[in-house]
C-alpha cells in the first residue's frame, strides 16, 4: 500500500467522514492461518485430521453415518424414568404440557414433541413464553398458564434446567415434570421426576453437544421402542434439523446425521409450513443446504418471537393444510421485513449514540442507550455492532426509569465477569461469557458506564482489540480447481466444529472490483499469476474495499470455495472473507499503522523515518 493511500485513509477516519473510520479498520485485520504453508499433499486428508475426524468409525460417522448409527437413547440419564411416566400418563389417559422456547430450537422442539405425541395417542397442550413479556425458560406468566391447563404431565423441550423455583411450585402442585433441556446445568438439578439433559454432571452420553430439538428427538426415539411404536420421530426430522442448524451447535457426530437426514427430508418432502416457506423464498429447484436454513429460513422462523408472537412460527410447523400453511408463511416473510427494518434502523442509531461519544476508540466496551427501542432486536443488534467495531457492545433500551438491555462479546472477553465487576449498579443481570442481558436504574447509567468501562480496560486493553480472521491453511493456485471445490461439498452439512474450508492464496492480480449490492459487497475478478487463468469473486460485506486496493495490485485472498453453474457449465468462485495487498518485504508498505502508532506515541518524525528507515517528507 502506498503512503499516500494510507494516509487518506487516516484523514477519513479522522474526520468521520463517510465509512473512513471502518476503512482503516479493514486495513487491521488480523489473519490467523492453521497451517501457514503451500507444500504439497491431500487437503481432504488434512481437513480430517484439522477436524479430529481420526478412526475409520469416525470417518464412517462422518461421511456416511446413518440413523442406525445414533447412539443408544437410553444412556441418556432418566431416560427410562421418562419412558416410564409418558407411558403412565398415555395408559391413564392424562394430557401433557409441552412447555417450549420462542427461538427456532424450542420452536422445532416444541412441534417435534406435539406431531410426535399426538401420533402415540397423547392429548397434549402447549406453552410458548413471550419474549418480551415473560423471557427465556419457565416465568411466573407460565405458572399461571401451567395451572389453568389443568395437565397432569409439564415436559420441558429446550429449557427448565435453571428453573428451580418454578419446578418446586408446579411439584407442590401435584404434577410430574420431565424435563429436556441442553443448556450447562447449574450446581444442582431441578426437583424433576426426569432431567434429561447431555450435559449433566453425571451423564455418560457419548455425545454432549445436541441442540434441544435433538435431546427431544432423543426421548422420542426412546418412548417409540419403549412403548414398540413405529418410529414416527423420523416422520420429523426436517425439523430437527431446521432447530439443530439454527442453534449452532456442534456438526458432528449424532448432530450432523441428524441433519443430513433432516436436509434431505427438506430437499423432499417438508412439514407443509416450511414448503410454503421455501416457495416465498424462491428455492423452488433449488437445494436446500444447512446454509438455507441458518440464513434463510431461520432468521424468519425467529422473527415472530422477537416481535412478540411466537405462536404463529408454531402454528405453521404444526399446519396440515396448504392454504393455512402458507398464510402462516407469508406472516413470518412480514414479520422479517419488520424485524429487519427494526434491527437495521436500532443499529444506525446506536452507531450514533457510540460515535457521539468522542473517545469511544479508546474504549473497550462500548454502550448505546436510548428510549424506545424495540427490545426484541437489542441482542442481534448488539451482535451486529460488536462485529462492526470489534469489541463488546451493550445496546440498551430505555422504558419509564429503567434500561433493560442486552449485550454481546468479541473475541475472548468475558463479558460475565465485566458485569459482575459492575453489579453494584445493576437491578439484575445475566448471561455467559459471550452473550448477557442487563436492567439498571435510569438513574443509574452514568455510574455503570464509568464502572463498567474501568473494569473493561483492565480487562484488555482498547488497543489489543482486532478484528481475527480464521483460515485452515495456505494453498498454491494450481489447487483452485472444480474438482477440488467439488471433493469440499463431500464435508457438508457444515457448521460448528466443521466449519466450511476457509482458504489463503498469495499474490493474485486484481484485474477489476466492482461494488455490488448496493455498495455493500464487492465483485472483483483476479487473474492467477502463473497461469494467466482468471476467476471471479465475490466479498460480502466488503464494499468499501474498493478504496483501498486498485486494479494491478497484487493481493492474497481469504476465501471459500464455491461452484456456480450457468447454461450447463460449471464455473469456480470465490467467496472472498478478506483480501490485503501482498507482502512486499517494506514495513510501510506492508504495515503502515505501525509507523504510525510510532509516531503518535512520540510525534518526532525525524526518529520515526531513522527507526524505520522511511522518508521523512
Amino acid at each position: 500500500m502506498s503512503e499516500k493511500r494510507y494516509r487518506a485513509l487516516i484523514v477519513l477516519g479522522q474526520t468521520g467522514a463517510g465509512r473512513g473510520v471502518f476503512r482503516i479498520m479493514l486495513i487491521k485485520k488480523e489473519w490467523q492461518i492453521m497451517h501457514d504453508t503451500s507444500e504439497q499433499g491431500d487437503l481432504i486428508e488434512w481437513l480430517l485430521i484439522s477436524r479430529q475426524v481420526l478412526s475409520e468409525k469416525e470417518r464412517t460417522l462422518f461421511f456416511a453415518g446413518t440413523l442406525e448409527d445414533l447412539h443408544d437413547p437410553f444412556e441418556l440419564p432418566d431416560m427410562k424414568k421418562a419412558c416410564v411416566l409418558l407411558a403412565d400418563t398415555l395408559e391413564k389417559g392424562g394430557r401433557v404440557l409441552i412447555h417450549g422456547d420462542y427461538d427456532v430450537d424450542g420452536l422445532t422442539s416444541t412441534a417435534l414433541t406435539l406431531h410426535v405425541l399426538t401420533a402415540l395417542g397423547f392429548s397434549c397442550e402447549t406453552v410458548i413464553p413471550d419474549r418480551i413479556n415473560d423471557g427465556y425458560g419457565l416465568s411466573d406468566n407460565s405458572l399461571e398458564t401451567i395451572e389453568a391447563l389443568d395437565c397432569q404431565l409439564l415436559l420441558t423441550v429446550d429449557c427448565g434446567i435453571s428453573s428451580h423455583e418454578q419446578i418446586d411450585i408446579i411439584k407442590r402442585k401435584g404434577m410430574k415434570v420431565i424435563i429436556t433441556d441442553h443448556h450447562e446445568c447449574q450446581s444442582h438439578l431441578p426437583a424433576a421426576d426426569a432431567v434429561i439433559n447431555p450435559k449433566r454432571p453425571d451423564s455418560r452420553y457419548p455425545f454432549r453437544e445436541l441442540a434441544g430439538v435433538g435431546v427431544a428427538c432423543k426421548l422420542l426415539q426412546a418412548f417409540c421402542q419403549f412403548v414398540n411404536a413405529p418410529p414416527f420421530w423420523k416422520q420429523y426430522l426436517d425439523l430437527v434439523a431446521l432447530g439443530t442448524v439454527a442453534d449452532v451447535v456442534s456438526m458432528l457426530d449424532e448432530n450432523r446425521v441428524l441433519v443430513r437426514y433432516g436436509l434431505d427430508k427438506l430437499n423432499q418432502a417438508p412439514v407443509p409450513g416450511v414448503a410454503c416457506l421455501l416457495n416465498l423464498l424462491n428455492m423452488q429447484g433449488r437445494a436446500v443446504t444447512e446454509q438455507t436454513l441458518g440464513y434463510m429460513v431461520g432468521p424468519r422462523l425467529n422473527a415472530s418471537g422477537r416481535l412478540g408472537n411466537a405462536q404463529v412460527t408454531l402454528k405453521l410447523l404444526m399446519a396440515k393444510e396448504i392454504d393455512a400453511a402458507a398464510e402462516y408463511a407469508r406472516c413470518l416473510i412480514q414479520y422479517n421485513a419488520e424485524r429487519q427494518s427494526l434491527e437495521g434502523q436500532l443499529v444506525d442509531e446506536a452507531s450514533a449514540e457510540i460515535e457521539k461519544q468522542s473517545d469511544w476508540m479508546n474504549e473497550s466496551i462500548l454502550i448505546a442507550a436510548r428510549d424506545g427501542w424495540h427490545p426484541g432486536v437489542l441482542g442481534i443488534a448488539a451482535a451486529r455492532l460488536a462485529e462492526k467495531y470489534s469489541r463488546p457492545v451493550l445496546v440498551l433500551s430505555g422504558d419509564d426509569e429503567v434500561y433493560q438491555g442486552s449485550g454481546r462479546s468479541y473475541g475472548d472477553f468475558n463479558l460475565l465477569q465485566a458485569l459482575q465487576a459492575s453489579e453494584t449498579d445493576l437491578i439484575q443481570y445475566g448471561g455467559h461469557i459471550k452473550a448477557a442481558g442487563l436492567k439498571l436504574g435510569r438513574s443509574d447509567l452514568d455510574s455503570f458506564r464509568l464502572r463498567i468501562q474501568q473494569a473493561a480496560r483492565g480487562m484488555k486493553a482498547p488497543e489489543s482489540y482486532r478484528t481475527v480472521l480464521m483460515a485452515d491453511k495456505v494453498i498454491s493456485e494450481s489447487d483452485l480447481t472444480v474438482d477440488l471445490a467439488k471433493k469440499l461439498e463431500k464435508l457438508a452439512p457444515f457448521g460448528e466444529n466443521n466449519q466450511q474450508p476457509v482458504w489463503v492464496v498469495h499474490n493474485l492480480r486484481l484485474v477489476s472490483a466492482q461494488p455490488a449490492g448496493n455498495g455493500r459487497h464487492l465483485k472483483v475478478k483476479l487473474q492467477l499469476t502463473q497461469s494467466g487463468r482468471l476467476i471471479d469473486g465475490i466479498a460480502f460485506g466488503l464494499g468499501a474495499a474498493d478504496e483501498v486496493f486498485q486494479v494491478q495490485d497484487l493481493v492474497d485472498v481469504m476465501f471459500s470455495l464455491e461452484i456456480n453453474a450457468w447454461q450447463q457449465r460449471e464455473y469456480l468462485q470465490l467467496n472472498i472473507k478478506d483480501m490485503r495487498l501482498s507482502k512486499t518485504g517494506d514495513l510501510l508498505t506492508d504495515e503502515p499503522w505501525i509507523v504510525e502508532k510510532q509516531y503518535l506515541m512520540q510525534p518526532d518524525i525525524q526518529r520515526v523515518s531513522a527507526l524505520f528507515n522511511v522518508p521523512a517528507e
